[in-house]
């Protein structure tokens, strides 16, 4: 059988003296000391048939010594819905001034009873009736019955009691039903047609003893608890509550990022600070720090006029001319600028890329941490780490100071704590290490470069088509870009570069091309080169893009434009050995 405790009222009163009156025996500066004990209490519950509960007590003072003019009780806001209509009289009838307030002890809901007699000066008897209601003070315990939990004397009781009685009147004539239960069990009943009494009697109760009563009887009344009541009183529920938003903020924010990523927008607008930007574009064009992305953003540079790819005859090599712009680019434009125009000079991009690498990874990394474009191997979120530690630790330990302080009593915040803790757990486990590092943003920046690429691949087929010559120099600087981003066509690829090789003399026999080791052969970062005529290129090339996997329709190609065999061989569709000027240049 489940019982539900709902009405605990700790009748703990304390008397609270004011100055003493004029004439008081006491030497001047000294008052005499306040003492006083309860010679008798009388609790009466009338429970009604709409399940309000009035209760009637009458309290018997025994004031030995000292000057008492106020007194006040303080009854814990656990149990009830509301309590109100409280009025005090004294033993002649005379209603005195009184009033309830309601405040907050140790994070709980207190309400405080207080009223103002005519000074007494001890030693004296004095005997007030205290009234009052409370509202939802009876919990439905099973289908078919009701129940009450009432502490007539509350183990905050600081003075010992001489004689308590206590009366619990039940809305009807229960003498033929087995659903009526007490605790505890010895009290005397009686049953009339007004209704069922409940009698308990304790004598020579010490301080700080509860009286505790509980009554089960047959279903009577319509019952129905706040949701405030449910927060207030069950801490459990609390934490949960807090614990089920969080978890439901980021389950949703996983779902937005997975789907997000996956179904980047269909017709994207180009966004023109990307292309402004080298080391973002580079990430996008395939998410990873490899020297194909790093060549992707130096042509995007070359398009924005910061720097220029050419191949210079005397060393038959592919050069990088930077200039200085009029106005100065942003943090990235700046930085990878400031690497390559060292000494003012033309420099190789094999001899820049070691350099520039660790810079462009740490700048990407700041600056496209959440755009979902890193792999998740590669950070570890710091805020979510931060936003859980906190509340978790903080929670935590103001949970410990409550416990410690035997104040665990303190259901509201001592749950709302706890759901604090679990709520920065759940930021650290769902936030830091299981929400995917994708984003809306990032999905659609990828989409954008996409589109950017495939335009620069249209433009220039058309070009080829018409003027394959003037194709040829164009085509030199795009095609890794090409290759990267565009490998599923890579079926016309060669197909255009025949026709440059066919095109005459105008097409640059001797430019020199580029490719990057794949990071698996064991030297990461590390830039090769191999020498060719632009007609040796042009017949390599189909093989060269057969070796790239499948997957490369779909996905950025890390290696470059072809894959690395056993270590020393040769690219496919090459005999392995270099042009004779450039076998012996170091």
């Amino acid at each position: 059988m489940r019982i539900v405790a709902m009405t605990r009222s700790a009748i703990a009163v304390m008397l609270i003296l004011l100055a003493p009156a004029v004439g008081c025996a006491a030497p001047a500066g000294a008052e005499p000391p306040r003492r006083y004990t309860i010679d008798e209490l009388e609790v009466v519950i009338m429970i009604s048939p709409d399940g309000t509960v009035r209760v009637l007590e009458k309290i018997v003072f025994n004031f030995t010594s000292g000057n008492f003019t106020m007194a006040y009780r303080r009854i814990p806001h656990y149990g009830f819905e509301e309590l109100r209509e409280v009025s005090v009289h004294n033993e002649s009838g005379d209603m005195l001034k009184s009033g309830s307030t309601y405040s907050f002890d140790w994070f709980r809901g207190v309400y405080e009873v207080r009223w103002t007699f005519d000074p007494i000066l001890g030693p004296a008897n004095a005997t007030f009736l205290v009234a009052y209601v409370y509202r939802g003070a009876v919990t439905q315990v099973s289908k078919d019955q009701d129940a009450i939990d009432w502490y007539a004397v509350g183990p905050e009781w600081e003075v010992p009691i001489g004689h308590v009685n206590v009366t619990v009147m039940l809305p009807a004539d229960y003498s033929n039903s087995t659903l009526l239960r007490t605790s505890p069990r010895n009290m005397d009943r009686l049953f009339t047609p007004m209704g069922t009494f409940l009698f308990l009697n304790r004598s020579e109760l010490p301080a700080r003893t509860p009286v505790r009563v509980v009554v089960h009887f047959p279903k009577s009344v319509e019952l129905s608890v706040s949701w405030e009541r449910y927060l207030r009183e069950n801490w459990f529920l609390v934490a949960m509550l807090f614990f089920g938003i969080t978890l439901l903020v980021f389950a949703l924010n996983s779902v937005i990022r997975v789907v997000a990523s996956r179904f980047p927008p269909g017709s994207p607008r180009p966004d023109k600070r990307l292309h402004a930007n080298p080391a973002k574009l580079a990430t996008l064009l395939d998410g990873r720090y490899t020297p194909g992305a790093f060549l992707s953003g130096l042509v995007a540079m070359g398009r924005a006029g910061t720097v220029r790819m050419a191949h210079d005859p005397a060393s038959d090599d592919l050069l990088l001319e930077t200039r200085e712009p009029e106005d100065v680019p942003g943090g990235h434009d700046a930085t990878v600028l400031a690497a390559l125009a060292e000494e003012r000079s033309a420099r190789g991009l094999a001899a820049q890329w070691p350099g520039l690498r660790a810079q462009l990874q740490r700048l990407c990394r700041m600056e496209l941490k959440y755009d979902g474009m890193i792999r998740f191997s590669g950070r570890l979120p710091v805020a979510p780490v931060l936003g859980g530690l906190i509340p978790l630790i903080l929670g935590l330990s103001l949970l410990g100071v409550l416990v410690y302080a035997d104040q665990w009593d303190a259901v509201l915040w001592g749950g709302v704590l706890l759901g604090l803790s679990l709520m920065g757990a759940t930021i650290l486990v769902v936030g830091g290490v299981l929400t995917p590092n994708r984003s809306f943003r990032g999905a659609r920046e990828v989409a954008v470069q996409r589109a950017f690429l495939a335009g620069i691949a249209t433009r220039l087929e058309e070009t080829a088509a018409s003027k394959p010559a003037e194709f040829a120099a164009p085509f030199i600087q795009f095609l890794p870009l090409l290759v990267a981003a565009n490998a599923g066509k890579r079926g016309r690829l060669p197909e255009l570069l025949r026709r440059i090789s066919s095109a005459g003399p105008g097409a640059p026999l001797d430019v020199h091309w580029y490719d990057f080791l794949d990071r698996s052969a064991g030297e990461p970062g590390t830039a090769g080169w191999f020498g060719r005529t632009f007609s040796a290129t042009s017949q390599q090339l189909p093989a060269m893009l057969a070796t790239l996997p499948e997957a490369a329709a779909a996905e950025p190609v890390e290696s470059g434009l072809y894959q690395d065999g056993p270590e020393g061989a040769a690219p496919p569709g090459t005999t392995g050995q270099e042009p004779p000027e450039r076998r012996n240049r170091g």
